[in-house]
């Protein structure tokens, strides 16, 4: 009898082990899991801040926009009633903003251009009213900084083939192309 009771200690043992394993494992899954969802929901809505900061860069000054919400407003992008406007508008680009300023809040849709400019939007406002916001792009344009980049100041460098001859070699010389006589 006595050399069955080690046996089963032993057993016991082994089990406790292997619990306690599949609950760090389980601990460790459940961990990940909610990281990862924190980061999903603070990632988001980092996008939307920055998404409505760059489009009330272009707002600013609109006159119809401050004279129904006010001139100081502030834009939050709204990632569900977008996707769900893209639906219904099938695929047609379209971003919706929460807008809240000082004298009235509302919903702002824009329909942004393919280089994140507004080329068009609407502002639904919380009394019901619908109001058309005219879009200068002079004025926008012209409230976009400039980073004094110019693309032809880009070296792309020499293409492959059309590469100088080294130092003390000859250049190989190219027949010229004959010129056609005129008449």
């Amino acid at each position: 009898m006595s050399d069955q009771l080690p046996a089963a200690q032993k057993q016991t043992s082994g089990l406790k082990i292997v619990l306690i394993v599949l609950l760090v494992l389980f601990g460790l899954g459940l961990l990940a899991c909610g990281g990862i969802a924190a980061l999903t929901y603070f990632g988001f809505d980092k996008i939307q801040q920055a998404a409505g900061e760059e489009f009330q860069k272009q707002l600013a000054g609109n006159p119809t926009l401050e004279e129904e919400v006010g001139k100081d407003f502030t834009l939050k992008m709204d990632l569900m009633e977008t996707g769900r406007g893209a639906q219904e508008n099938q695929g047609k680009q379209i971003i919706v903003f929460n807008v809240e300023g000082s004298k009235a809040s509302g919903v702002l849709i824009a329909e942004p251009s393919g280089n994140n400019k507004i080329t068009k939007a609407t502002l639904e406002l919380s009394d019901g009213r619908v109001v058309e916001i005219p879009i200068d792009e002079s004025a926008a344009a012209a409230a976009e900084p400039s980073d004094g980049l110019d693309p032809s100041d880009i070296d792309l460098g020499t293409p492959p083939g059309d590469e100088p001859a080294e130092a003390g070699q000859p250049e190989a010389e190219q027949p010229e192309a004959e010129q056609p006589e005129a008449p």
